[in-house]
């Protein structure tokens, strides 16, 4: 996904979809020079059966970019649902 467009089409599509209360919160950032990272943790409630939302939670790491025109901007993000259950292994 890229630009400011693609991100408001995202948030659109899952407000659409149900998903509510979305909370984030910053848990670390780090700056070096042109590039930042920040980790923190997320919440939100979705759609799981009509009339019903469970919570999700998770991790989210950002790894941000100094822009020529000097501000920083997502560069990568990446996303971890506590709700995620790796398959068993035999």
């Amino acid at each position: 996904m890229q630009g400011i467009r693609a991100i408001r089409q995202v948030w659109e599509s899952l407000l659409a979809a149900g998903y509510r209360n979305a909370a984030f919160e910053l848990d670390e950032i780090e700056h070096w020079r042109e590039v930042a990272f920040a980790i923190g943790r997320y919440r939100v409630q979705v759609p799981t059966k009509p009339d019903t939302l469970e919570e999700d939670r998770g991790k989210y790491v950002g790894h941000w970019r100094r822009m020529p025109d000097g501000q920083f901007r997502v560069n990568v993000s990446m996303w971890y649902s506590d709700r995620w259950q790796r398959p068993s292994h035999p």
